[in-house]
């Protein structure tokens, strides 16, 4: 089984950069996350400023601040999606222009939300809303993820 994972704000313990994080994505939810079970424990995701990574499951700071939703047995085919573009460079750039200006940013480069959503789009098992994906931030995907009534999980 794999899961979606959007950590909160509250996880950030610099006041200005948590404040800044939660600003730029409109809510509480400032990261995301795909955990794939059946690999391993892997997490797959967009990171600053490594870029897309696929990597070790560690023990996640203040795990009670994350909410996760099970996103059913496509560990597989969601590997396969994020080892496609293991290595696509972060966009700070874009992340400011696109979540905090509501801008179009054309770039070969990605964040977490849209890589995530990208990639639950990509697996087509998810009856999710076509957005402009570099336009979405983890609070707008979760909220999606929330209205398509996934399950929530510890």
């Amino acid at each position: 089984m794999a899961y979606i994972s959007f950590q909160h704000k509250d996880t950030i313990t610099n006041p200005l950069r948590r404040a800044i994080m939660a600003g730029g994505s409109g809510g509480d939810y400032v990261h995301c996350e795909i955990v794939l079970n059946e690999m391993g424990f892997v997490v797959c995701s967009s990171w600053y400023p490594q870029g897309v990574e696929i990597r070790a499951w560690e023990n996640k700071k203040n795990p009670g601040k994350w909410a996760n939703y099970d996103i059913g047995s496509a560990d597989a085919e969601l590997f396969e999606f994020f080892t496609s573009k293991s290595g696509t460079r972060y966009t700070l750039g874009g992340l400011v222009l696109n979540m905090m200006l509501n801008a179009q940013e054309i770039s070969k480069r990605s964040f977490c939300s849209q890589i995530c959503y990208e990639a639950m789009r990509s697996v087509g098992h998810y009856d999710l809303p076509q957005v402009v994906a570099t336009s979405l931030s983890p609070q707008n995907l979760k909220n999606i993820i929330d209205s398509h009534n996934f399950k929530q999980i510890q």
